[in-house]
């Protein structure tokens, strides 16, 4: 549960990334009063998930540079010792798990298992245990360990909107261990990046960038409960306001296919909730959820905005998000923007093992 908790944390504070030189204009972080943020590691070339090793050193997937890379802090101090390369040559890797001391790496076409060495920071001897995912379209390859010891794998669709011709896309899917035993979990899931489950309930949440080109803040994009052999709408019909609407595009008619309605709506804000809002005032347009993990008790806090909600402070939640803006030089296009927002946790409930300094700490690269 420690090591759980831990990773956690750490996937709060780095918010997967992501202030880049580019974008020295972008909007304030804004931090609970007592809180501190600094830079950790800087200049990785787009770092995306993060996991703790058995011995409690950051791991870092980098898809643009096709590596993994660890970033340890031996005495704490709030800075990496170096950056060191655990695995090389890998195609666009993402997602990043342990199990029983192996390193699993979710490239955008298959899933790897390595043996890992965590005095050498080394990961080594490969094997390929699942093989041919499909590729193209949302290429980021999320994985997870769940309560009943299987391997979670999230896959986005192939498309802005269309109907899939591979019953994997805009999905969830389980596997054993070794690869075996493919099966899918949930469907209708349009790109869901960031996946993890409750560490009291068991239960898998994932955030899901939703369909484009229907209009402002249309849809919203989800925080969800993830739900076995749950369909969550994609690509027929999507949620807003707590009423599903039919996609015209894919389905014609005004009736949706039986669906299960999502957790949260996230419309053109950082802020989680339940009931869409009026968007709040000075963040980008267009923004993605990239990643959520949950915490058990007081440890995760999502602080709310002034008109959303009150009670200062939402445990268990934290969310991290990508931005998009308007394309320089392409009337009407889009330009993704790296958008740091953070969640912070009191240094107080950090687990013994885990150096208070690094969650005091931003992972930065440029994306």
């Amino acid at each position: 549960m420690a090591a759980m908790l831990a990773r956690a944390i750490l996937g709060i504070v780095a918010g997967l990334a992501l202030v880049s030189p580019s974008w020295a204009q972008a909007p304030p972080v804004s931090l609970p009063p007592g809180f501190h943020l600094e830079v950790f590691a800087s200049d990785l070339g787009g770092p995306r998930f993060m996991t703790l090793d058995p011995a409690g050193t950051l791991l870092v997937s980098v898809p643009s540079r096709g590596r993994v890379v660890a970033l340890p802090d031996k005495n704490g101090h709030g800075k990496p010792d170096a950056v060191v390369i655990v695995a090389d040559g890998l195609s666009q890797p993402h997602g990043l798990a342990f199990k029983d001391g192996q390193l699993y790496v979710a490239e955008t076409g298959r899933v790897l298992r390595f043996h890992y060495d965590p005095a050498a920071l080394k990961a080594s001897q490969p094997r390929v245990i699942v093989p041919s995912l499909p590729t193209g379209g949302h290429w980021t390859r999320t994985l997870v360990f769940g309560p009943d010891g299987r391997l979670y794998v999230s896959i986005g669709s192939s498309c802005n909107i269309c109907r899939e011709r591979d019953s994997r896309r805009a999905a969830i899917m389980r596997y054993r261990p070794d690869g075996s035993g493919e099966e899918l979990f949930a469907s209708g899931l349009r790109n869901a990046v960031g996946i993890a489950f409750h560490p009291s309930t068991g239960v898998l949440w994932a955030t899901v960038n939703e369909r484009d080109w229907l209009g402002d803040d249309v849809p919203p994009d989800l925080i969800t409960e993830v739900r076995e052999r749950g369909f969550y709408g994609f690509p027929d019909c999507f949620t807003a306001g707590g009423k599903t609407f039919v996609d015209s595009r894919v389905l014609k008619g005004d009736r949706c296919p039986p669906m299960t309605a999502p957790s949260l709506e996230i419309q053109g804000t950082a802020v989680p909730r339940r009931v869409p809002r009026q968007p709040l005032r000075g963040l980008p347009r267009l923004l993605e959820p990239l990643g959520a993990d949950r915490l058990q008790g007081g440890a995760g806090q999502a602080r709310r905005r002034q008109g959303h909600g009150r009670g200062g402070l939402r445990d268990g939640l934290s969310v991290r998000r990508h931005g998009l803006g308007p394309a320089r030089g392409s009337p009407g296009g889009t330009r993704r923007r790296p958008l740091p927002l953070l969640r912070p946790v009191r240094p107080g409930h950090l687990p013994d093992h885990l150096p208070a300094p690094l969650t005091q700490r931003l992972l930065a690269g440029g994306a």
